[in-house]
């Protein structure tokens, strides 16, 4: 199964609003992820 036809699937499934939320959801905790990590190399730069 490609991925796009994975992504269809859920689309039927559940529906467009809640899987474009859940894509949200996730954008905003990788974001903050990257955020603590690009803070955490700030850190560790300063020190040297």
């Amino acid at each position: 199964m490609r991925t796009r036809d994975i992504y269809s699937a859920a689309v039927k499934k559940y529906g467009r609003e809640p899987q474009l939320i859940i894509c949200m959801e996730e954008m905003a905790e990788l974001t903050k992820e990257l955020s603590k990590n690009i803070r955490g190399l700030q850190k560790y730069h300063q020190h040297l």
